[in-house]
């Protein structure tokens, strides 16, 4: 059965609809009436969800200098002469735009992935009040058209970009007229990653969003501007934001993410990609030359945030990577690392490994050894899931045992741990004797996690 009857057979029951249109569809078989489909939706009386993917309420321009624009271009051209619905009246598109938005009237949650509409609402008195969510990703409408588009979904409370064309810019007086921060007061979750904004570009657009509690940035061009927005002074949102995530971003710094841990102490969800562990022992010996009498009043302990310390202690979830430890530094290197990590008692993520984009193996990195003072960690009694994977590390089962130790919560470890030589090949306690040529030989790795899983059933232990 074709997609426009199944949908003409369901539209007394659908809520949600989701519909992703094949590229090569034009070569497969005539395209359906995107009027007659955009009727059908219409005429859902609950249809509340709606995702499209290069639905095409309107042909995006071809451009005639690439060799691939010329070719669709042929083959659009010679499916019309077959009699498919490529070059429509007027008429029909002016019908198309006007039921669209009809039907985005009646929504909460709206998604568009690229080549979907190019005109933004004939009207810019109308609003839809339902809209709570919208995400426009790849859109060929142009960015102010975007915009104008958020603009009339004054009831938004998350919204997701993706602008990714490098000919184009956000035009800092045209955002200004557009007042985003007075048409949609609400909006509260801001998502642009894998936009490719520049820094003052996205510093600009989050000072129109002034109520801003979670913000994701995912391989963008975050960067000074952005951490002096989020983290000055005057900043509107340093202690009201409780979820960032900065992985991969393109040009972060490891001092930025220092900043942004020492200023936003609203913080209950932090990821980032790496960051250098001397920024937190540097700054925890600026603190001890600051105040270096225990339990000491001066007015230097009231500047903690401006010296290093971290501020966010009720963060729940750090996803980061600490490199940059010499494979001979120091143990109070370590121990200074642990101290910081230990403040953070609510934590019930703690990913200090790889993760599902940057699987790369990390050198220099914490020990995860009781020897090196991982035994600080033991305040983290919250705790239920701990990554420490693509790790050089010396975790193995002395340590296994301190976590079950100490985090009763936990449930899922993810990581590779050492096999010691104080195991035997079964996973038991060895007592260090044994006969023969078995005695000094190191436990199969299979076998070792038969250990682990039998002796703690309810923890879940992965590789990755």
């Amino acid at each position: 059965m074709g997609t426009l009857p199944l949908l003409k057979l369901n539209t007394a029951t659908l809520t949600s609809i989701k519909f992703k249109r094949e590229h090569d569809e034009l070569l497969r078989m005539k395209p359906f009436g995107i009027l007659e489909f955009l009727k059908a939706m219409n005429e859902c009386p609950f249809l509340d969800q709606l995702w499209l993917e290069d639905f095409e309420v309107e042909r995006p321009p071809i451009d005639k200098r690439s060799h691939r624009g010329s070719a669709t271009q042929r083959r659009r051209t010679q499916h019309a002469a077959e009699g498919g619905e490529i070059f429509r009246s007027p008429e029909d598109l002016a019908a198309s735009i006007t039921v669209f938005y009809e039907i985005v009237q009646r929504l909460s949650r709206l998604d568009l992935v690229r080549n979907v509409i190019l005109t933004p609402p004939p009207s810019r008195s109308q609003v839809f009040y339902r809209l709570r969510r919208l995400a426009l990703l790849g859109c060929t409408m142009s960015y102010r058209d975007q915009l104008q588009l958020v603009s009339q979904c004054q009831y938004l409370t998350h919204l997701r970009l993706e602008f990714k064309r490098d000919s184009e810019h956000l035009d800092p007086e045209e955002l200004a007229l557009i007042e985003l921060d007075v048409n949609c007061p609400r909006i509260t979750h801001l998502d642009l990653s894998w936009s490719t904004l520049q820094d003052q570009e996205i510093a600009t657009l989050l000072r129109y969003i002034p109520r801003l509690i979670s913000f994701r940035a995912q391989r963008t061009n975050v960067g000074e501007k952005t951490i002096q927005l989020l983290t000055g002074i005057h900043s509107k949102v340093k202690d009201q934001l409780w979820e960032l995530d900065l992985v991969d971003a393109r040009i972060m710094q490891s001092p930025w993410i220092q900043q942004l841990l020492c200023s936003c102490s609203g913080l209950r969800r932090f990821r980032a990609t790496e960051m250098n562990a001397r920024e937190i022992v540097n700054a925890a010996v600026t603190r001890a030359l600051a105040d270096p009498v225990p339990g000491s009043t001066e007015s230097s302990s009231s500047s903690l945030s401006s010296s290093g310390s971290w501020v966010c202690l009720q963060l729940q979830e750090l996803q980061l990577s600490i490199s940059g430890i010499p494979p001979r530094s120091s143990f109070q290197d370590h121990i200074l690392v642990y101290d910081q990590l230990s403040k953070l008692t609510q934590l019930q993520i703690l990913s200090l490994g790889g993760n599902c984009m940057s699987t790369w193996f990390r050198m220099q990195t914490l020990r995860l050894s009781l020897q090196n003072g991982f035994d600080q960690l033991s305040t983290l009694k919250e705790l239920r899931m701990f990554n420490f994977s693509y790790m050089d590390h010396d975790l193995g089962m002395a340590e296994v045992e301190f976590m079950m130790e100490h985090w009763k919560k936990l449930r899922k470890v993810i990581g590779t741990v050492a096999i010691g030589p104080g195991y035997s090949e079964m996973g038991t306690k060895g007592t260090g004797g044994g006969t023969g040529s078995g005695s000094g030989r190191q436990p199969k790795v299979e076998r070792h996690e038969i250990y682990i899983h039998r002796k703690w059933p309810l923890v879940q232990f992965c590789s990755r």
